[in-house]
């Protein structure tokens, strides 16, 4: 699937929060919403479709950001293997967390996991019994790609 990947890096940490999706991502129709009510227990099923994309940006430690695109109902276990992927040492374990609740169960969809429409999750490095901390995240290549955001 096309992610639309980009690697940022934000003139602030902060800034990486600050998704640019225009209002009408958001937006549900009136049709939106007659529909909702006419169909109470397909409630879930609307929304999925409204949403059919998710942005997702994952905050690293060395103060770059990718950001990517994916479905609504793709797993979580999507967004793993894009960052194992595109890791330095790709052996080494990692967690992606959303605010301090790690995103463990790689078989929930996007959309279960509160990652719709769009998220900010914070990569870590996992404890490895004998390496040292990992200072390089991504890839060389990756690294040549990065994007400097104002």
């Amino acid at each position: 699937p096309d992610r639309d990947l980009r690697i940022l890096r934000f003139n602030t940490a902060s800034s990486a929060g600050i998704l640019s999706v225009p209002e009408s991502f958001f937006e549900l129709t009136r049709a939106d919403m007659v529909q909702m009510q006419q169909a109470s227990g397909k409630v879930h099923a609307v929304k999925v479709r409204r949403y059919n994309r998710c942005m997702v940006r994952i905050q690293l430690p060395s103060e770059v950001t990718i950001q990517a695109v994916f479905g609504p109902t793709e797993k979580v276990g999507a967004l793993y293997e894009l960052v194992a992927g595109m890791l330095a040492e790709p052996f080494r374990a990692f967690a992606l967390g959303l605010g301090s609740q790690e995103l463990e169960d790689r078989t929930r969809s996007l959309w279960d996991s509160g990652l719709v429409p769009s998220a900010l999750l914070h990569f870590r490095w996992l404890p490895m019994e004998g390496m040292e901390p990992c200072s390089m995240v991504l890839t060389e290549e990756l690294m040549q790609t990065v994007v400097a955001i104002n």
